[in-house]
Formats: structure tokens, C-alpha cells, sequence
């Protein structure tokens, strides 16, 4: 990687990296100092800051960690993971925030969308995990890697594609799991907050529409769903991110769901729900029918056998057909 020392204002001439200016938000929140009142500003007047927003609310195109030890410029190599695009450190304490470019972007507001955001959130969390990063950061700001203040390190490319990314890690303890969970960090947050906010509308949508409401009522319906919801995290997703979600299935929902979709799903939920009651009363049987056979061997009546295993009478005799 190459060194940026603290009066560098511009990336190294012919450095992948060219790109990050270009994709810095329309309007991005930047500040010198982190915490209450923070505001947005032009890109002109955030790359002059310290710390700035590098990604829109609905849309990923790098992916960040903050490293608090004195090694954090490291962590990425001790990992055995890809050089990053740029890692900025603190000269103070050598805590750092290391950076990833996607090569292509991935919308994490498209309902039709969301298998990327799910491999992107199982890369993300093994990479948080592989370099013991900050579970806590949020990721709405990071150390501006042009500003003075901070060492920067930019790396010879920095720009991956996910199967390129996934490559250096292994992904089958990272998938994000369904529902929300608490415990949930990073992009994990978006894929249950969007899974539970689906699920939600689509139950919600044909009561709104049976009392004639419009598009904006469940639009409102469903943003205050949603921060309830995101609420229950232990590091709850910015306010911007939630929004960016509720919009999104807002409108898919209203627009592309029908009487026939919403009949259709739940058709298909009861016969889901069918065979899984039959598989376990299949299992059930099988269980008991051992014991069943050597009571009515030793005599016993189905009354007393069904009185004995714990289930009705008319269940061992149809058992006994079987």
C-alpha cells in the first residue's frame, strides 16, 4: 500500500481510488467532530472534513470497518484478507477504518434484489469477524481518507467484485439469519429489518386496501412499523437506512400485490404448513408404533393404549389400518 502522509489533499495519481470522489453522496453528512447535530453539507465542503458519509442509504459501494487497537492499519494483512481500497488511521493511537470498494454497487432497497445484500452481508460480517473490527459502528461516517488528519494508506486496487471478496473467507457461519434478532450488526440489520417489514406488509396490505386507504397511509404505516422494529436491534440502523427500506416494500407492496398474490401466498403457506404437520405426525408414528405393536401383543385395548402412548383412541386404530 501506499503511504498518504497528513498534507496529502488528493488520492496518488493513477490510483484506483480516482473513483472515490465520484461516488461520494449527493449530500453527504460530514463533520470534523462526531456526535449531536450532525448535517449535510455539498461533497465540495464534506471532503474537507474529517470524517464524512461514503455511502448512500440504500446503496453499498464500499464496505468499512473501524479496527480500535494500535495495529489497525494491519488487521486486514494479519487477517490473510484482500488489500483494501484505502485504510485511514489515526497517527494519535493507531486505530483505523479500512475501506473495500464493491465493484458493482448493490441496492439494498430492491425487494426483487435481495440475494447480493444477503452475500454481501455474509462477506461483511466475516470480514468484521476475521479482523475482530467494532461491532458497534454503524458505518454512517468514516475517517475521510483525504483529510490531513489521518495517515491514509491506499492500496494498488481496492475495487472487488463479492465472489472476489468471498473468496478469502468463509461464509457458512456469517449468512444473516431471518427475523429479527438483536444480536444483528451491519448489513445483517437491513436483510431481517426488510425480511420482518415484507412479511408485515404483505399481511397489512389487504386491510388498508379494504378500507380505502392510499398509497401514503400505508407508506406511513409502514415507516412507523419499520422503526419499531429497528428499535429492537442492539446497534439500531440509522434513521435514513430505515426509511430507504420502508419506502421501498411500501410501494413494491402496494403496486405489485394483488387479491390473487396475497390468495396465492397463502395457499402456499398452508400447504407448507400441511406437510410439515403431517411429516411430524408421520414421526410421531413411527416413534410409537414399537411399543404400540408389543401392548396390543400383550393384550391391552386401544382405549388403554392411547391412554398410555398419549394420543386418542381413534389415532390407534387408524394407526393399526395403517
Amino acid at each position: 500500500m501506499h503511504c498518504v502522509s497528513n498534507d496529502t489533499k488528493t488520492a496518488p495519481s493513477g490510483s484506483s481510488l480516482d473513483l472515490f470522489p465520484r461516488r461520494i453522496p449527493r449530500r453527504p453528512f460530514a463533520t470534523d467532530c462526531p456526535g449531536p447535530g450532525l448535517h449535510r453539507m455539498s461533497p465540495q465542503e464534506a471532503i474537507k472534513r474529517r470524517h464524512l458519509q461514503v455511502n448512500p442509504p440504500s446503496v453499498r459501494f464500499w464496505l468499512l470497518f473501524d479496527v480500535d487497537k494500535p495495529t489497525g492499519a494491519l488487521a486486514w494483512d494479519d487477517a490473510g484478507l484482500p488489500e483494501p481500497a484505502w485504510t485511514a488511521q489515526n497517527p494519535a493511537n493507531g486505530h483505523a477504518h479500512s475501506a473495500w470498494g464493491i465493484e458493482a454497487p448493490v441496492l439494498l432497497d430492491k425487494p426483487d434484489r435481495q440475494k447480493p445484500v444477503r452475500y454481501l452481508a455474509a462477506i461483511e460480517s466475516a470480514y468484521r469477524s476475521a479482523m475482530a473490527a467494532d461491532p458497534a459502528y454503524g458505518g454512517l461516517l468514516t475517517k475521510n481518507p483525504l483529510s490531513p488528519h489521518w495517515r491514509t494508506f491506499w492500496g494498488q486496487h481496492g475495487i472487488y467484485g463479492l465472489d472476489d471478496l468471498a473468496e478469502y473467507v468463509d461464509l457458512d457461519r456469517h449468512k444473516p439469519r431471518r427475523g429479527i434478532d438483536p444480536e444483528q450488526i451491519g448489513l445483517g440489520r437491513n436483510v431481517a429489518l426488510f425480511d420482518w417489514l415484507r412479511l408485515w406488509a404483505y399481511r397489512s396490505w389487504r386491510r388498508y386496501k379494504l378500507i380505502g386507504a392510499t398509497l401514503p397511509d400505508f407508506a406511513d404505516a409502514c415507516r412507523r412499523a419499520a422503526r419499531e422494529r429497528n428499535a429492537e436491534f442492539k446497534v439500531p440502523l440509522h434513521d435514513p437506512e430505515v426509511m430507504a427500506v420502508a419506502k421501498s416494500v411500501s410501494s413494491w407492496v402496494w403496486q405489485k400485490f394483488s387479491l390473487s398474490e396475497f390468495e396465492r401466498i397463502q395457499r402456499q403457506r398452508g400447504q407448507s404448513s400441511g406437510a410439515k404437520r403431517k411429516s411430524a405426525a408421520q414421526k410421531r408414528r413411527e416413534r410409537l408404533m414399537p411399543e404400540i405393536l408389543d401392548m396390543i401383543g400383550q393384550g391391552h385395548s386401544q382405549q388403554v393404549i392411547a391412554d398410555t402412548v398419549g394420543v386418542s383412541q381413534k389415532t390407534i386404530s387408524n394407526w393399526i389400518k395403517v
